[in-house]
């Protein structure tokens, strides 16, 4: 008998239970991982989102560990199978194979895959052990040396070009014909998304090989506080020069076209094709620059980070002075390393950015092209597929039941509480429940803070410093119309786009990550408290309400 979902959400069970664009198989015991994916792309995502990433996150993953000596040419395929898949859509959500990351840390000198579970992850789970794989090491080293002295020059270079490509392609498509549209965006979500992403996974895995050494000297040859300090103001990041560019839209200094023909490829979930980015809506820059005009010079963005970087001098110093000989060739080593690759994660991801927004302007000029004839909206164009979009290129067809019947799916996604982690075997109980009670959990809403006064919640202390004030949660940053300087910033998971918020906030708290997840990279360059993690803290948390912030200990009270 067939199971129907109640009519409020407009599609049949079976229909939703079917692998489909939005909805892929996730096997049975691999292990998946919403926790990094989110923070490119987060929520349940539109199936044109879906298409756009995809080659790129299949691909790309296998081609850059290929380049690094880590696989063998014969591993370099497209994925039919779950377990060989590194990453994949399900119920809606991006999610990222652990095991098949593990397995590359297990192979890669200097890195394991416990070292990359718990960056992605922020912990390690009972019973788990790397099982090292040294025998491509020779070959691993040999290529190592020669990307790591290209990869910073490459990066930036990259982004230069795909940001002057970006401005170009914006501006012709205002009003390109469908064809040049088309080509666009298959140019964006092919050939250049796969040069940005090839990239953009060897930082991903040079990374926690960059900052786990530099952590761990920090801590034994001082304390916890002086890893977090020695793994803060590294200095270089993109993302501060674009707040700094903020604040000088904020006092007058420049104005905001400026700002926008350098930044306006970013917004609040930029990896999301339907979302607006800065140039189409700059609504959720107005918090920041409001907070930004009372705001002194010493305490710009510019200045924090300075700031940063002296405490980063300081201790350094300190743990010199503590260090004998080799531990001081071994840190400062280490030091180096960190410096010059971990801050190409925000490049790369920059770039990432700019692309999808090039997708997202082909997107929305072939939806106003299609509007009457083949859709009712222009914004309909994000339920469709690239495959379908070609075939309207040389034949309109009605698309609206096929709309209507995609809408109806990711609204039913929407409403699914999936977790962060996940099996097969979890993805199984969700449907039983639903079809035991014949309805869905809600997510992405806050719900009445059920937390008791002065309780607690326990995350990852990524960034130090203890804070109290009002808590804000943030589930979009697009409508927040009154977050004040000095308030916290309380949130599911941020990305580029969250970044002019995070300036005039006082401390974080979120949901999701690790020590090298975006939020936790950029509070430790703003020197801004921050406990990433807690799992539950937009849904415990009430808006509003007075907290602790404790970025060392990974505590949070509520008061």
């Amino acid at each position: 008998m067939q199971v129907t979902s109640p009519p409020d959400m407009g599609i049949e069970l079976s229909k939703a239970k079917n692998w489909n664009v939005l909805n892929e198989d996730p096997g049975r015991d691999v292990l998946w991982s919403r926790v990094n994916a989110a923070e490119a792309v987060p929520g349940v995502v539109t199936p044109l989102t879906a298409a756009f990433w995809k080659a790129s996150n299949l691909l790309s993953m296998r081609r850059h560990v290929h380049r690094m000596g880590v696989l063998r040419a014969a591993e370099v395929f497209y994925p039919e199978r779950p377990e060989d898949a590194p990453s994949g859509y399900f119920l809606g959500r991006v999610a990222g194979n652990i095991e098949f990351v593990r397995k590359l840390g297990d192979r890669l000198p200097g890195s394991s895959g416990d070292i990359i579970e718990k960056s992605i992850m922020g912990s390690l789970r009972p019973g788990v052990t790397s099982r090292k794989d040294r025998s491509r090491y020779p070959l691993i080293a040999f290529k190592l040396v020669w990307l790591l002295a290209r990869l910073p020059r490459e990066m930036h270079q990259h982004l230069d070009q795909t940001i002057a490509w970006w401005r170009s392609s914006v501006a012709a498509l205002a009003d390109s014909d469908y064809a040049h549209a088309l080509r666009i965006f298959e140019e964006a979500s092919n050939r250049r998304q796969l040069a940005v992403m090839d990239r953009q996974m060897i930082v991903a895995q040079l990374s926690p090989m960059a900052w786990s050494p530099l952590h761990k000297m920090g801590s034994s040859i001082g304390s916890e506080e002086d890893a977090l300090a020695i793994t803060s103001g590294l200095g270089g990041m993109v993302e501060n020069e674009m707040l700094d560019e903020l604040w000088r839209v904020a006092h007058g200094e420049t104005d905001m076209s400026s700002f926008l023909a350098r930044y306006g490829y970013m917004g609040p979930d930029g990896g999301e094709l339907q979302s607006r980015s800065w140039r189409e809506d700059i609504a959720s820059l107005s918090a920041t620059i409001r907070g930004y005009e009372g705001t002194p010079e010493a305490e710009r963005p510019r200045a924090r980070s300075a700031a940063a970087e002296a405490k980063f001098a300081e201790v350094e110093k300190r743990l010199l002075s503590k260090a004998g000989f080799s531990k001081q060739v071994q840190l400062r080593l280490a030091i180096w390393f960190c410096k010059r690759y971990l801050p190409l994660r925000e490049v790369g991801k920059a770039a990432m950015f700019a692309l999808s927004d090039v997708g997202r302007a082909a997107a929305r000029r072939m939806g106003a092209l299609l509007a009457g004839p083949a859709i009712e909206d222009p914004e309909d164009i994000f339920y469709l597929t690239p495959a379908e979009l070609r075939s309207l290129a040389s034949k309109t067809r009605n698309m609206r039941e096929l709309v209507a019947e995609r809408k109806a799916l990711r609204a039913f996604y929407k409403q699914l509480d999936v977790p962060d982690v996940f099996t097969g075997k979890d993805i199984d109980a969700i449907w039983r429940e639903i079809e035991s009670r014949g309805s869905a959990k809600p997510l992405d809403k806050p719900v009445q803070a059920d937390s008791a006064p002065n309780s607690t919640l326990r995350g990852v202390g990524v960034s130090k410093g203890i804070v109290r004030g009002r808590a804000r949660v943030v589930l979009d940053p697009q409508r927040v119309t009154d977050f004040m300087r000095g308030d916290i910033l309380v949130c599911h998971t941020t990305d580029p786009g969250w970044a002019p918020l995070f300036s005039i906030a006082s401390a974080m708290v979120v949901d999701v990550g690790g020590m090298l997840s975006h939020s936790a990279i950029i509070a430790r360059e703003l020197g801004l408290p921050a406990v990433v993690n807690t799992r539950k803290g937009t849904r415990t948390i009430e808006d509003g309400s007075e907290i602790t912030v404790d970025g060392s200990t990974g505590m949070v009270t509520i008061h």
